[in-house]
């Protein structure tokens, strides 16, 4: 298993501090416009821009994650929950529950996010198989939106 905290390289943890290129000024700030880094001089009004700065987050796109259901669900609306907001056939769902509750679907970062706050909200309480490697995706700006 990688135990590998992808948090760690986050640029919405970390926004770099630069030296002004034209006065030599430190007195700069930095701030991200989506994947793009801007940073300006106070001093001498100084900018430039660099694009395509993507925390490891944003690239996890790939449908590798698996929703196990972590407690019995006897409700005929949570299943219909669990169906709709997964996309899978109601009967499905109950069999998965009868199972081993884990959902047959594969999802990307952003989905799964999408989904724990859903079934939070339901009071449903879900595994992320496998693990997830963000530390902090609880707790960060770009998914608390």
């Amino acid at each position: 298993m990688d135990n590998k905290d992808n948090c760690t390289n986050c640029k919405y943890r970390h926004t770099p501090r630069i030296i002004c290129q034209e006065c030599g000024s430190k007195n700069t700030i930095s701030y991200y416009d989506g994947p793009v880094l801007i940073i300006k001089c106070k001093n001498c009004n100084w900018s430039v821009a660099g694009a395509s700065f993507y925390s490891p987050c944003e690239l996890d796109r790939e449908p590798k994650y698996q929703v196990k259901i972590a407690k019995e669900i006897t409700e005929k609306n949570d299943i219909l929950v669990i169906s709709r907001s997964c996309g899978i056939n109601i009967l499905e769902v109950k069999s998965c529950l009868e199972k081993d509750k884990v959902l047959p679907n594969k999802f990307p970062l952003d989905k799964i996010i999408k989904l724990y706050k859903t079934f939070n909200e339901m009071n449903i309480d879900i595994e992320v198989l496998p693990d997830l490697t963000y530390s902090k995706i609880g707790e960060c700006k770009k998914w608390m939106e």
